[in-house]
């Protein structure tokens, strides 16, 4: 895929295009890009050799754990549910007392990147939803109560869908988890394949 940036309809910012192969069967999504994925403008940046500071530990480990469990990066195509970095606005609402309630919300609303994650689906066989942000948001429910298990989506009822925590988390907690849900996936995935 060309790394030309569009411009979110919604809020202006420069949006993250999925990496990989983008006919690929097998989608990968994450929550939201970083600080290096937004100035790299893909999702899940890898190590930068020019500048080791535009470098996303995440990314790495990803690239490693794929190749690990038999996995390219050629035969993936790998995007995040937020394609861009989250933004927050304050809105004032005025309560039945007449008091000033000020509540942050998402400045660019959920769906807009919801639809835009929709459209990727087309043509996948098996997507792996890595992280709580978007395992709630096509679930309804937390990613610990169903890591490491292939989910159902009664609207995309001919993908397997499967549940791992985000990569980062292997760098606060042990790898177990992670390691164990991609296992799975990529089983599941050789399955299809053979």
């Amino acid at each position: 895929m060309q790394n030309i940036r569009k411009q979110c309809s919604v809020c202006a910012k420069l949006l993250i295009n999925p990496i990989g192969n983008p006919a690929s069967s097998f989608l990968l999504v994450g929550d939201f890009p970083g600080y290096v994925e937004t100035i790299q403008g893909v999702p899940f940046a890898f190590r930068n050799v020019h500048n080791p500071r535009d470098s996303n530990k995440a990314g790495d480990v990803l690239k490693v754990e794929l190749t690990r469990v038999g996995i390219m990066m050629n035969q993936v195509l790998i995007t995040n549910l937020w394609q861009h970095q989250k933004d927050w606005k304050v809105e004032t609402t005025i309560g039945a007392k007449g008091k000033e309630k000020k509540q942050k919300v998402e400045a660019c609303p959920l769906a807009f990147h919801l639809d835009e994650l929709v459209r990727l689906f087309e043509g996948k066989t098996h997507v792996l939803l890595m992280g709580s942000e978007v395992t709630e948001a096509l679930l309804g429910i937390k990613t610990e109560r169903v890591s490491g298990t292939q989910v159902r989506i009664a609207e995309f009822s001919k993908i397997h869908f499967w549940v791992s925590p985000n990569p980062s988390l292997v760098f606060n907690q042990p790898i177990g988890e992670w390691r164990l849900a991609l296992k799975r996936f990529s089983e599941d995935v050789s399955k299809k394949k053979n």
